[in-house]
């Protein structure tokens, strides 16, 4: 836990709350759900989620809040989507001067960010 230089990781000292369609899936190092107490964790962006075809918790909650800040994708599919408009990956982050986050440590993160403003705005960097 330690370790990670993103501070990501997160220790669940109590037992965290369920959902009712938690309970339904079978705990596993791919799929961390249901949350166990006793347990390091780190974001997996819902595997259990995606892989029953609908976005991680941030990415909805922040659809269903009006904001659509927050897009999640596939890079060699060349899509994400912030649940209310799909656009081409490639674009977003060469328009957007996407960037990672700590990419120095040598972890070859894959998560990338777009700096803030609305998506429309294209600047280009001095």
């Amino acid at each position: 836990m330690a370790a990670c230089p993103y501070n990501a990781r997160s220790f669940n000292w109590s037992e965290p709350p369920h959902s009712p369609g938690e309970r339904l899936i079978k705990y596993s190092p791919e799929y961390p759900v249901p949350h166990r107490v006793g347990t390091v964790e780190k974001c997996m962006f819902c595997a259990h989620r995606v892989s029953m075809g609908r976005l991680p918790a941030c990415v909805e909650a922040c659809t269903n809040e009006g904001m659509g800040a927050i897009f999640f994708g596939d890079r060699n599919e060349d899509v994400v989507t912030n649940g209310k408009e799909t656009v081409k990956f490639s674009e977003m982050i060469e328009k957007r001067h996407g960037y990672r986050y700590k990419e120095e440590f040598g972890t070859h993160p894959r998560v990338l960010y777009l700096p803030a403003g609305p998506a429309h705005v294209h600047k280009k960097r001095a």
